[in-house]
């Protein structure tokens, strides 16, 4: 029998505000800036809660 590898797991990094502001300035495609806004209104910065 196969077993597989078991990977420590981490915490998810969390963005800052001008790292958000980076990303959606390097999104070209409108679909993709509205995907990713939608996204960190769901999601504000210093969130702990999934």
């Amino acid at each position: 029998m196969l077993m597989a590898k078991m990977l420590p797991r981490t915490l998810p990094v969390m963005l800052s505000g001008e790292d958000i502001s980076r990303l959606l300035a390097a999104t070209r495609n409108i679909k993709h800036q509205v995907a990713l806004t939608a996204t960190r209104m769901l999601w504000p910065i210093g969130s702990t809660e999934f």
